[in-house]
C-alpha cells in the first residue's frame, strides 16, 4: 500500500481499519432513514479480502493496482495483524512516474486503528501511529463526530497528523464484489509534507468511508479520498484522489 510516490497515503491508512457490525437501521438505496449505532467487530482471523486500488495524480494520470489483506491474527482484546500482498511489484502513473509496491504487515488495536505498518522491504522500519486521543471510538450513534491527533513515527522521521471524523449512518453501496448495507464515515484532515520550501506546507484530504454492516465478517467495502495542497505547488505525481474497492472476500 506504500509507493514511491511520497508518504501522504499513512494519513489515510490508519482511517480503512477493519471493523463493524452491531445494531442499526437497515439501509437501503443511499439513504439514511432510520438512526443506526456503530460498534467495532473485530475481524475474524484467516478472513481474506481482495481490493483495486485507483489513483489520479494532478495531472490528471491515473493507474490500478490491486491488493489481498489477510487476518492472520486475533486476539483477546480484538486487536489484529493483516498481511498486505499487491498482485504486482510496480504500476505507472503517467508516463514518468513508477509506483513500486511491497507486502507488509499492519497491527490493529482493540478499536480497529492501525498502530504499526511493517513494510517488507528490507528496511526493518516499522512506522508506528500514537492517538492522542484514542483513534475512532468503538462505539458511535449516528451523525456523532470526534476529533484526534496522532503521531506517525518512522525511524527517524516524525509528523503530527490530525483527523476529524464522523458516522454518518447506514446506506446501500454497490462495489465489484457486491452490494452491501455499509456503515459510512466521512473524515477531513490536515498533515505537515516535508522537503517542502515556505510555511505551513501541508496537505489536506476528505474521505469517505464504508465498511460492511455483516457482524459476522465485517470489512471494508470503499474507501475514496480527495486530497489538495497548501502552501506549495505539488508536483503532478501527487495523489489527488485514491479509490479503493472491495473485489473479493472469504
Amino acid at each position: 500500500m506504500k509507493t514511491n510516490l511520497i508518504a501522504i497515503v499513512a494519513a489515510t491508512l490508519m482511517l480503512s481499519a477493519c471493523g463493524g457490525g452491531g445494531a442499526g437501521g437497515a439501509g437501503g438505496g443511499g439513504g439514511n432513514s432510520q438512526a443506526a449505532t456503530y460498534t467495532f467487530v473485530p475481524p475474524k482471523q484467516g478472513q481474506t479480502q481482495s481490493y483495486v486500488y485507483n489513483i489520479t495524480d494532478i495531472a490528471n494520470a491515473t493507474a490500478s493496482y490491486n491488493y489481498t489483506e489477510t487476518i492472520t491474527q486475533v486476539n483477546a482484546d480484538g486487536s489484529s495483524l493483516a498481511s498486505w500482498v499487491p498482485l504486482q511489484s510496480s504500476y505507472s502513473l503517467g508516463s514518468n512516474t513508477t509506483g513500486y509496491l511491497t507486502s507488509e504487515t499492519d497491527t490493529y488495536d482493540a478499536s480497529g486503528d492501525i498502530t504499526v505498518y511493517a513494510p517488507n522491504d528490507g528496511s526493518n522500519t516499522d512506522c508506528t501511529y500514537i492517538y492522542a486521543a484514542g483513534g475512532r471510538p468503538s462505539q458511535l450513534a449516528q451523525g456523532q463526530s470526534w476529533n484526534d491527533s496522532y503521531t506517525y513515527q518512522c525511524g527517524a522521521n516524525s509528523q503530527v497528523q490530525t483527523v476529524t471524523g464522523t458516522f454518518v449512518g447506514i446506506e446501500s453501496i454497490t462495489v465489484p464484489a457486491g452490494t452491501f448495507n455499509a456503515y459510512k464515515f466521512q473524515y477531513s484532515g490536515s498533515y505537515p509534507i516535508a522537503n517542502q520550501t515556505g510555511a505551513n506546507t501541508s496537505a489536506n484530504y476528505t474521505m469517505t468511508l464504508w465498511l460492511d454492516t455483516d457482524p459476522a465478517g465485517s470489512r471494508r467495502l470503499r474507501m475514496t479520498t480527495q486530497y489538495t495542497y497548501t502552501g506549495f505547488t505539488a508536483p503532478s505525481e501527487y495523489q489527488l484522489i485514491n479509490d479503493m474497492q472491495l473485489t473479493a472476500y472469504q
